[in-house]
């Protein structure tokens, strides 16, 4: 068993994760909400697989998203996008 790096969880992962735990309380309300298994969410939120098709564009329409928006995050890590906002700062400032 591979153990979990959170510095190469995607955005996307983060995202779900969050939202599913702040709008939905966690994982199975939100599976239930968009019409799959609690399992499919996990393996979401674990970076083992990825929504496609209606069921993307169900959580992108629970989140006010675009689908290609909520789909692109998960080409960039949690850690490439620190890295991007602490250079910004740094610039700024």
């Amino acid at each position: 068993m591979t153990k979990h790096n959170p510095n190469s969880e995607s955005m996307f992962s983060a995202v779900v994760r969050d939202y599913a735990r702040r709008k939905h309380e966690n994982q199975y309300n939100f599976a239930d909400h968009i019409g799959v298994r609690q399992t499919e969410v996990s393996s979401w939120i674990t970076g083992k697989s990825l929504p496609t098709g209606s069921t993307l564009e169900n959580i992108a329409d629970d989140m006010g998203l675009a689908p290609e928006t909520l789909q692109s995050l998960s080409r960039v890590s949690v850690a490439d996008a620190m890295k991007i906002v602490l250079e910004n700062l740094e610039q700024e400032g």
